[in-house]
C-alpha cells in the first residue's frame, strides 16, 4: 500500500538537504524539469494530432503510447479536436495545398525550403514558451538556442532579424520545417491565432483563407 506523507513533511525534509544558500539551484532544477515536462507534452500532442489526421484509431494510439485507449481519449482527444491540426482543413494547410493566399503580409530571406500553414503564435520572449501549441507558426524578433526545443513542435519560424546562418534559419533546416528571417515589422504586422502560410523557399508570409466547400 502506498505510504501517503504530509506535504510539511517532504518541505522539512527540503529543507534539510538543501540549506537556504541552495535553495536558488532546487528552484532552478524544478523550473528545468517542468520546462521539459511541458515540450513532453507538446510532442506528444503532435504525434495523437497526426495520427488523428492519419485515421489511426484511439486503440493503437494508446498501444503506441503504452497507454489504454481510454486513458488516450481522456488526456488528448479533447486537446487535439480544438486545436486546427486536427482537422482535414489543417491537413491541407500544414503541406501547403487546398489554400488561397492573398499578397504577402510580410517577406523576407527564405532559409528553410517547404510552404507550411498555421495559427500565428507570437513569442517574445521564454515566458511565452507555454503558450505555443503543436502546430503554430513562430513569429518571434530572433531565436538562440534555448529556443531549439520550440522547433520540434512548431510548423514553421518567422523572425525579424538574422540571416542564412543565424540560428532560426540552421535549425530550421536541421527539424525540416520552412523558415522566414529578417522579415521586418512582423511582430507588427501579425496577430495571434491568425492562419498563414510561410513559404521558406520564396520568403513569402502570406494570410490564408480556407476555400468554401
Amino acid at each position: 500500500m502506498q505510504r501517503r506523507v504530509p506535504l510539511g513533511v517532504v518541505i522539512a525534509a527540503i529543507e534539510r538537504a538543501y540549506p537556504e544558500s541552495r535553495l536558488d539551484q532546487l528552484a532552478a532544477a524544478v523550473t528545468h524539469a517542468a520546462h521539459w515536462l511541458w515540450v513532453a507534452d507538446r510532442l506528444l500532442e503532435r504525434f495523437v494530432a497526426r495520427a488523428r489526421q492519419a485515421r489511426l484509431p484511439w486503440a493503437e494510439i494508446g498501444t503506441r503510447l503504452g497507454i489504454s485507449k481510454q486513458a488516450a481519449q481522456q488526456r488528448f482527444a479533447t486537446r487535439v479536436a480544438e486545436h486546427p491540426a486536427a482537422t482535414a482543413q489543417r491537413a491541407a494547410w500544414q503541406t501547403g495545398a487546398d489554400m488561397m493566399p492573398e499578397a504577402p503580409l510580410v517577406t523576407g530571406v527564405p532559409c528553410s525550403n517547404g510552404v507550411a500553414a498555421g495559427p500565428v503564435r507570437l513569442v517574445r520572449s521564454v515566458d511565452d514558451f507555454a503558450a505555443v501549441r503543436a502546430g503554430d507558426v513562430i513569429v518571434c524578433r530572433t531565436t538562440d538556442p534555448s529556443w531549439t526545443v520550440l522547433f520540434g513542435i512548431a510548423a514553421a519560424v518567422v523572425t525579424e532579424t538574422g540571416g542564412m546562418l543565424c540560428h532560426a534559419a540552421i535549425v530550421a533546416r536541421e527539424y525540416g520545417i520552412p523558415a522566414v528571417v529578417a522579415a521586418e515589422g512582423a511582430m507588427g504586422a501579425l496577430a495571434n491565432h491568425r492562419m498563414i502560410s510561410v513559404d521558406g523557399t520564396r520568403g513569402h508570409v502570406n494570410s490564408v483563407c480556407a476555400p468554401h466547400r
